[in-house]
């Protein structure tokens, strides 16, 4: 028996293809909470040397001096502190998402945006523990011995040398903090109400 009445027509090949916008919001949402377990990988590492660090300055290990622990408990903060913040941003924007999404929105667009804030942001994260780095280094510099031109390896990183790192290492953050900042901005917008 077949039904009497009219029948809807087929969809015309022509016709706009109907996004539900649900997979742009799981993009926006997968990169937040991706970039948090990322950055909280850093906070676990950079607190276990600060306070491997700590320990060597309250049982010191023979043939170390104070100064060494001292410099390893900052260089562990340099990936902790920055690390923390990161992930906390990111869980807060993350929550305050939920919920949201547009209707109609093709998913590529949030793909696009936010895997190249992802990648971006790590860059502009490592860039950020480098700089700290660096400047803690060029605190605990020590004076390095002029070498001979035929010295293939020098070991010994002076305080200026530290200082251009870390400079350096600021400029990979402002311009890869740029990059993060415009293809987040333009990959929330069509997922924000």
């Amino acid at each position: 028996m077949t039904p009497t009445g009219p029948q809807p027509l087929p969809p015309s090949p022509d016709a706009a293809p109907r996004f539900t916008g649900r997979a742009a919001y799981v993009i926006s949402q997968l990169y937040y909470y991706l970039v948090a377990i990322v950055a909280f990988g850093f906070v676990i590492g950079g607190t276990v040397a600060s306070l491997i660090a700590l320990r060597g300055l309250v049982l010191p290990d023979p043939g170390r001096e104070a100064s060494d622990s001292v410099r390893g408990f900052l260089q562990g903060l340099s990936f902790a502190v920055p690390a923390f913040v990161a992930a906390w941003w990111h869980l807060v924007q993350a929550r305050r998402r939920q919920g949201l999404g547009v209707h109609g929105e093709f998913w590529g667009r949030s793909l696009y945006f936010h895997g190249v804030a992802f990648m971006a942001y790590g860059v502009t994260l490592g860039g950020v523990i480098a700089t700290l780095f660096s400047l803690v280094e060029a605190a605990f510099a020590p004076d390095c011995p002029a070498q001979p031109s035929d010295v293939l390896f020098d070991f010994c990183t002076s305080a200026s040398d530290a200082l251009r790192g870390a400079l350096n290492a600021g400029i990979v953050v402002v311009v890869a903090g740029a990059v993060w900042w415009w293809h987040l901005r333009q990959g929330r917008r069509p997922v924000s109400t």
